[in-house]
């Protein structure tokens, strides 16, 4: 069995995907390939995406709301974004690429994976099946113009109603969840990460992540935090952020705060907290959901991630800060109601998907006979 993998770097969710989809599939012995198609496709395309995506979402992200609030309302500028990513140049490439590799099964971790190939099925170049996986709890809107693409994995069966509202059969539907690392499925107990980290083991803890970019106010929510007359002590992963977490390295905190910059143990920082701060990306919030933890969600990148927000906040399982609203309002809320703690961690408990990169793998088993 052989299974090619499409995956982008556009912040570090969709490679994520890929690799926990990547190792599923090698231990029923599929000899898989993984490839960022943007770097595939030229250095200069690469680059204009994922730097313009970088750049839109951090310093104008109203803007690039409004971009995604267009593509909803608007299936003629959907179809021309779809018809510039798409060019012969591209989709040529790529089915040279797909021939010589010669895949039982394709697999696209983002929507512009799925419209090269969606492509390559109208122009009947391609007839092998692809398999794409939404990294979101959302459609992205050009999934309104991606007839052929065989079947899209969702994070959770309660995404079948989006998915009919926008004409997309259920039949193409796989709510798996999102693939995700096994580390994040498996769990140890609170008082052991925390000795683990050096920290009170009976201390309410709150894990302070901004995604693997560091976007957002992360001193001055830091500062906020460190001011709540409340006894907690803090993890704050920076990221990438350097400039972030070289201010909060030097600033005179009251509380215990461990700062890091990237991390590779988000998950025993996971174990050790009550809560999570974080920005709503797809991928965090799926490692929350199988951590079981009760998540605040905070500068949202206008469209995807206040749409996966929007999800979660109605579940129950996450609280979300406002203009009117902010991070320690939500702490507050959460240490001074621990029933409203169980709560939210029984919500996760029930919505948790079961080993959903095995599902995956078994399914591209049974698909390629």
């Amino acid at each position: 069995m052989k299974v090619l993998i499409l995956s982008v770097t556009a912040g570090n969710g969709h490679n994520a995907a890929a690799k926990a989809a990547e190792e599923a599939l090698k231990t029923r012995g599929a000899e898989v390939m993984v490839v960022d198609m943007f770097k595939y496709a030229s250095k200069a395309y690469y680059d204009t995406v994922d730097k313009g995506y970088l750049l839109s979402t951090k310093y104008t992200p109203r803007y690039y709301g409004r971009l995604y609030s267009a593509l909803e309302k608007k299936p003629a500028l959907r179809r021309r974004i779809i018809s510039m990513i798409t060019t012969d140049l591209i989709t040529n490439k790529f089915s040279l690429f797909i021939r010589d590799f010669g895949p039982d099964a394709v697999v696209c971790t983002h929507v512009f994976g799925a419209m090269v190939l969606d492509e390559l099925k109208a122009k009947k170049k391609f007839d092998t099946p692809v398999i794409s996986i939404l990294t979101d709890y959302t459609f992205h809107p050009f999934w309104d113009d991606l007839p052929f693409i065989e079947y899209i994995v969702t994070g959770s069966p309660l995404m079948d109603r989006m998915a009919s509202k926008k004409g997309i059969p259920g039949e193409k539907l796989l709510p798996f969840g999102i693939p995700v690392n096994p580390k994040f499925i498996k769990s140890i107990c609170k008082t052991e990460a925390r000795a683990k980290l050096g920290l009170d083991p009976h201390m309410f803890t709150v894990l302070y992540m901004s995604g693997s970019m560091g976007f957002g106010h992360i001193t001055r929510n830091i500062r906020i935090l460190d001011s709540m007359a409340e006894d907690m002590q803090i993890i704050c992963v920076c990221g990438n952020n350097e400039k972030a977490y070289g201010k909060l390295k030097s600033m005179d905190l009251k509380k215990n705060i461990l700062v890091y910059g990237f991390a590779e143990n988000i998950d025993l920082f996971m174990d050790a907290a009550d809560c999570a701060v974080t920005k709503p990306g797809g991928m965090t919030i799926t490692e929350c959901i199988h951590k079981k933890l009760p998540m605040i969600f905070c500068d949202a990148i206008p469209g995807q991630e206040v749409r996966n927000a929007e999800f979660f906040v109605n579940l129950g399982a996450a609280q979300m800060c406002s203009r009117h609203f902010f991070v320690d309002d939500a702490i507050y809320m959460l240490i001074h109601s621990p029933a409203r703690q169980a709560q939210m961690r029984e919500i996760l408990g029930t919505i948790a998907p079961e080993d959903p990169a095995g599902r995956l793998s078994s399914f591209i088993e049974n698909l390629c006979g």
